[in-house]
């Protein structure tokens, strides 16, 4: 039995929903304020959950509400460097796999399994390498080391923007948790950030 595209998209954004609106019931139960006015500790999980539980079920609408005109090449296509050679997919009825030149399945980023598969395992080994560098460097610093891998080596994505927005990310991690919630970051053995 296939799923459709939509019909699998429509089942993942249901399923996140659904986390987003548990984490925010839950973070409830920490408390939203403090006892002196000031962020308490269920602010983020209730702010995150409603937001994830909100633009998931926006997705599902969009989703059943968009009349599906098929996944075009155009759509593929997305975000390529000059010289990068196009996605090569067919345009795929509603119910079909969409298919590269050489007929292996792809997602819709022209993506194979094999190629999933070793950008997942990827994922996983760097997220272990970060946590290790952690005791080393400081979260924030193996936290920027992190998004650079996954941005840079593992969708090839240019240096410097991917650079500039794991910096800008690692900031606003620091701003929320140092200044905002008093939350002490872990600096690592190097005394760093």
């Amino acid at each position: 039995m296939r799923i459709s595209v939509r019909a699998a998209g429509v089942g993942f954004s249901l399923i996140l929903a659904a986390v987003g609106t548990a984490a925010a019931i839950v973070g409830s139960t920490y408390g939203f304020t403090g006892e002196d006015g000031r962020v308490g500790p269920g602010f983020l999980p209730v702010v995150f959950g409603a937001a994830v539980a909100l633009l998931a079920l926006v997705d599902v609408a969009q989703r059943v509400l968009r009349r599906d005109r098929g996944v075009t090449i155009e759509d593929l296509a997305t975000d390529l460097a000059a010289g990068d050679e196009p996605v090569a997919a067919v345009v795929a009825p509603e119910d079909e796999p969409l298919r590269n030149a050489d007929g292996e399945e792809v997602d819709i980023f022209g993506r194979t399994q094999r190629q999933r598969t070793r950008i997942l395992v990827s994922v996983m080994v760097g997220l272990v390498a970060a946590v290790l560098l952690t005791s080393l460097i400081g979260l924030l610093l193996s936290f920027t080391l992190l998004m650079a891998f996954v941005a840079i080596v593992l969708e090839k994505r240019p240096v410097v923007p991917s650079l500039i927005i794991s910096v800008v990310a690692a900031g606003a991690i620091w701003l929320v948790f140092r200044e905002l919630l008093s939350v002490p970051l872990p600096t690592g053995l190097l005394g760093l950030l």
